[in-house]
């Protein structure tokens, strides 16, 4: 069997879908060299760095796994005195909501980051928890459910931040959380 038909991710007719993959030496990961940079993250830290990217782009200053007053976040933003956590992951799951939803409280937004092909549905538990949604496909940030505007505490998370979050450890890797 070379690949089966099927209607995967945001398709308008049935495909094939094809993926050619081998292990870099040492380290175990799959790599494909045909993989185009338009398709949907390979990673957390991939797509963390998409993410991370994106809000450059847009004069955040960004921060990296931090350890906050209600726990790790995987990316906290900082402009103009105004606070943004997000948790970047794989897949939307009630564990990422939940991790999401404990930062509230304590940063001015909060929102999850995931790879793009979530339903309606999906952003609607994220409304109904006062989180934002940020779908990123391979190519950056694809859409934007916002966040509301919380009326956190942020001196506590500010002062958890430090110069070297900036880059010590990049959102969704292994010694990040």
């Amino acid at each position: 069997t070379v690949g089966y038909v099927g209607m995967t991710g945001k398709t308008s007719a049935p495909h094939l879908h094809l993926q050619i993959d081998h292990e870099e030496p040492g380290d175990g990961t799959a790599h494909d060299p045909y993989y185009p940079d338009h398709l949907p993250s390979r990673s957390e830290a991939d797509m963390a760095t998409r993410v991370v990217a994106w809000l450059r782009e847009q004069q955040w200053d960004v921060f990296q796994e931090v350890q906050t007053p209600s726990g790790a976040a995987d990316i906290v933003a900082v402009q103009h005195k105004r606070v943004w956590v997000i948790e970047a992951k794989m897949r939307l799951s009630f564990e990422v909501l939940v991790q999401a939803e404990r930062h509230i409280g304590h940063a001015h937004w909060v929102s999850v980051a995931v790879p793009t092909a979530h339903t309606a549905l999906a952003a609607r538990f994220c409304r109904l928890l006062r989180v934002g949604l940020i779908q990123v496909s391979g190519c950056g940030v694809f859409e934007k459910e916002d966040a509301p505007l919380h009326r956190g505490r942020v001196d506590k998370l500010l002062a958890k931040i430090e110069p070297e979050h900036r880059d010590h450890c990049a959102a969704g890797t292994p010694g990040g959380g």
